[in-house]
């Protein structure tokens, strides 16, 4: 699914938003030659009061958009599940980020691809 792995480099900025209940942020791949087609996503992670749950929702500029929830960090890790929609097509998807010391984080996306759990991106992020 997609492209092969391939080395990226992005930013990512944002802040709080509508009366400091979302944190809004914003994902942006740099295009290159090993990366011609650049990941660009808007995310928006909050609280939802009724399932006492984070909740966390985005769309792509590849047409897809997901919604996922998270009981909370867990140690190091904080996992948001739910389902993505993408091409026509929904698949159960997982957003994993894991604390590496002060400034840094490992972002790892899974999707169920045939039965499991199948990584399709890895990022090391860095302030």
């Amino acid at each position: 699914m997609g492209m092969p792995e391939h080395k990226t480099h992005a930013t990512i900025d944002g802040g709080w938003v509508m009366n400091d209940h979302w944190l809004q942020f914003h994902y942006t791949e740099s295009e290159t030659a090993n990366n011609p087609a650049p990941v660009e996503v808007q995310y928006h992670w909050g609280w939802n009061e009724q399932t006492k749950t984070f909740a966390s929702s985005a769309v792509d500029n590849g047409g897809g958009h997901f919604v996922q929830d998270s009981r909370g960090w867990d140690g190091d890790k904080i996992t948001f599940e739910g389902d993505m929609h993408i091409g026509g097509t929904t698949m159960r998807f997982h957003d994993v980020f894991t604390k590496v010391g002060d400034s840094s984080l490992v972002h790892k996306g899974e999707a169920v691809i045939e039965g499991k759990w199948t990584k399709l991106d890895e990022e090391t992020c860095s302030r």
